[in-house]
């Protein structure tokens, strides 16, 4: 069985904690992937010289045109960055992700996507407007699991039931019990092969690690890009008050070639459709605009990476929300969110462990170097 460190063992002590008395198979299984998958993350990291210092730090800055240096009366910009780590004299910026595609090829459509991903920017941008600079990022990656539990043979059974273990990992007496009047793997036992693909025969197929540089210049030309996306919201939703005044209900410009984007309908396409009202009982009030950024974010106080990439293809969906008063459709969670969540908190866990007690490293830029106003 692999040793597991303090940080791991609140990982999942955490995941534990976030699908406890949820007796579904379903969401027992996604929970026995997230702790074999910590387990793989403990060991292929155990020796990395990242140390985390704060984790989930809420950000936030004005929003500046960089040209002239103005400052937007409309909208700031916020963040929460996932974790902020040290490696020697670096201050970087870590996100992590969770993925189904190849990670393990340098070269895959993956990491040329992630080259290009506005957010790491995004977070470098508000540090720098507060005085802090970033000297790059880290993109920490996880692969989702392909394999399930599997059919077991007579000889398979034969030998969990002699040794007592599977996969290098003792098994419990209920599993012992279960292994001769079944014929596929219990939970523990799919658990137990699946740490052992992720640690010892396929580590790189699930964990990769990437360091991501922004030179100034990159920084820039998203602030720019930002600015002209604040300019065309602020534009758009202008129109909307006109025709509102009017008596016109019609929704924003809509690309319906973003209807079904990610393999799954846009929930906001019964709305464009008008197969749906906003009234109806598939609809309720969200607690917050914002889930991550709390109270008092949001449209149309906010400007983040999110609606950077969203409203040039889908003014809708970053614009409807408001229309509708922060509504969001009574849907079921999705596969993905449902793998996430348990797997975020357990990460989350370990880093907090990590970080405990260490103090903030702030890489504070030389005085005169950046003043008060950003000069670009």
């Amino acid at each position: 069985m692999n040793q597991l460190s303090p940080p791991a063992t609140a990982a999942i002590a955490a995941i534990n904690a976030q699908t406890q008395g949820v007796d579904d198979d379903r969401t027992q299984l996604v929970a026995a992937k997230c702790r074999a998958l910590v387990v793989g993350y403990n060991a292929r990291w155990r020796d990395q010289s990242y140390k985390p210092l704060a984790v989930e730090q809420f950000v936030q800055a004005d929003l500046v045109n960089p040209d002239t240096n103005s400052i937007s009366r409309t909208f700031r910009i916020a963040g929460k960055e996932d974790v902020i780590v040290t490696d020697g004299s670096r201050r970087l910026l870590m996100d992590a992700k969770t993925c189904s595609q190849d990670i393990s090829d340098p070269n895959a459509p993956y990491w040329q996507q992630l080259a290009i991903e506005a957010q790491p920017t995004h977070y470098m941008l508000i540090d720098w407007l507060s005085g802090l600079k970033c000297d790059g990022a880290v993109w920490d990656v996880l692969r989702k699991p392909t394999i399930a539990p599997k059919k077991l043979t007579k000889a398979d059974r034969a030998r969990v039931c002699a040794e007592r273990s599977y996969c290098d990992t003792a098994m419990s007496e209920d599993t012992l019990a279960a292994v001769p009047v079944n014929d596929r793997e219990t939970l523990e036992m799919y658990e137990a092969r699946l740490v052992k693909d992720c640690t010892t025969i396929r580590p790189d197929w699930y964990f990769q690690r990437r360091f991501l540089v922004r030179l100034d210049a990159n920084i820039l030309e998203y602030a720019r890009e930002l600015w002209q996306h604040s300019q065309d919201i602020l534009a758009t939703r202008a129109i909307m008050r006109k025709h509102s005044k009017n008596g016109d209900t019609r929704l924003p410009v809509r690309n319906s070639g973003a209807c079904m984007l990610y393999g799954s309908p846009c929930v906001f396409l019964g709305l464009c459709s008008d197969y749906d009202q906003p009234n109806s009982d598939r609809w309720q009030r969200k607690p917050t605009v914002h889930s991550e950024l709390g109270p008092g974010w949001g449209w149309p106080r906010r400007v983040d990476e999110q609606p950077h990439s969203l409203f040039p293809n889908m003014p809708t969906k970053a614009l409807l929300p408001v229309r509708i008063g922060h509504r969001t459709s009574r849907c079921r969670r999705t596969r993905s969110t449902l793998f996430w969540e348990p797997l975020a908190y357990g990460l989350r866990g370990m880093v907090e462990r990590t970080a405990k007690g260490n103090q903030l490293w702030l890489h504070q830029l030389t005085p005169g170097k950046l003043p008060a106003k950003l000069r670009w």
